[in-house]
């Protein structure tokens, strides 16, 4: 048993530490930043700043949520699918570094998201340092200085401040941002588009090199019984505006066909083409194009516009599966994305009924349709 000396020690021991919890300062609640009042440690969390809200503070729209966790986020990202923290921003939607994981944009390197200190050490072979601390802070692809604020993300994963968006070009094809050091050295097109350096190295602006073309993309339609008489088909090279007002339908200019009639039938198209365009893209107009031919020269082009433009656009998404590369299937998504009644509604009917029935049935109930005589022949 203790004796009463170690119980005396005990007892002053006691004594000294509730006086010393007795002079130690209170934690101090933390404010909310809007009513200055005290809001507990459970209140709604800035992820980036640590600052808490109340969460009726937060309901009356005073500050602004994350589109991601729906916490408060004053000193927000914008960007065109929301608003987010850039902590969330960098979590859930920056591009991450081929090489080490980690968020980050395109800047200064060609070969894929990498950060350019990520790409040294490759180079160098330095191992890649885990975590966090490897972290670099979220910089523009164009000007390389960190963002804060408002954003943009192209559509190849660039990440740039908002204020550069109405200086700096995309490309007309892929959609990259026409900078040299993302892109290579951008071509400034004469009906005022603009290729990037990736596009503009494949870019067909002769009327020699799209015969050439035309060529071999006829050969692939051959082989699909799908043959056109290349002789009673020109080829006429055309610029934005020439080729819109053609058009005027207000969709995105590429082709037009134009045909031939006598009272034997079709004696002959023309097909107009946005020049310059990347080899890959200008296969695919083609093959649409030689589409509106082919059906124009069996009397057909005068069917439902949906299984017309379906057809046509069928045949330009086979030709863009042929060593089409990132931007045929960029442009393939493209095809299979529109929401249009006519051009991607009806590549959708197309594509199930040559599923259900192959190519050879679809072309025989294409033939048994209604033909539609106040309809504009192959117009694309």
């Amino acid at each position: 048993m203790p004796t009463d000396l170690e119980a005396l020690r005990s007892t002053a021991m006691l004594l000294l530490l509730l006086m010393a919890g007795a002079c130690s300062p209170a934690i101090a609640a933390p404010l909310c930043p809007v009513c200055e009042r005290e809001a507990s440690v459970s209140a709604p969390l800035d992820r980036d700043t640590g600052l808490r809200y109340h969460e009726s503070c937060v309901e009356k729209g005073a500050v602004p949520r994350c589109d991601q966790c729906d916490g408060p986020a004053p000193r927000r990202i914008v960007v065109e699918k929301g608003e987010f923290h850039e902590s969330c921003f960098r979590e859930h939607m920056a591009p991450r570094c081929v090489e080490c994981g980690l968020p980050v944009g395109r800047h200064g390197i060609d070969d894929g998201p990498m950060h350019p200190s990520c790409f040294r050490r490759l180079q160098r072979r330095e191992p890649t340092l885990p975590g966090s601390m490897n972290e670099p802070p979220l910089r523009c692809d164009l000007c390389g200085d960190a963002i804060s604020g408002e954003l943009e993300v192209g559509a190849w994963g660039e990440i740039y401040h908002s204020r550069h968006a109405e200086r700096t070009a995309h490309c007309d094809a892929c959609g990259r941002l026409a900078a040299e050091h993302l892109s290579g050295e951008p071509f400034a097109c004469a009906d005022g588009r603009t290729l990037c350096g990736v596009c503009a190295e494949t870019a067909i602006s002769t009327k020699s090199e799209a015969r050439r073309l035309f060529a071999h993309v006829g050969a692939r339609l051959a082989e699909r019984r799908i043959d056109v008489d290349a002789g009673r088909v020109k080829l006429v090279l055309a610029g934005l505006q020439e080729l819109s007002n053609e058009r005027n339908d207000g969709r995105r200019a590429r082709g037009l066909s134009e045909h031939t009639y006598d009272r034997k039938g079709w004696t002959g198209s023309t097909i107009h083409l946005l020049a310059p365009l990347p080899e890959v893209e200008l296969r695919g107009v083609l093959a649409h194009e030689l589409g509106h031919v082919w059906l124009a020269s069996r009397g057909l082009g005068d069917r439902a516009a949906w299984a017309v433009e379906g057809t046509c656009n069928l045949l330009q998404l086979w030709e863009l599966r042929h060593r089409g590369g990132e931007l045929g299937t960029r442009l393939i998504e493209k095809l299979e994305e529109d929401d249009d009644e006519v051009y991607g509604e009806g590549l959708r009917r197309v594509r199930r009924r040559v599923s259900s029935t192959g190519w050879k049935g679809w072309t025989e109930e294409f033939s048994e349709m209604p033909a539609i005589p106040e309809r504009s022949f192959g117009e694309r």
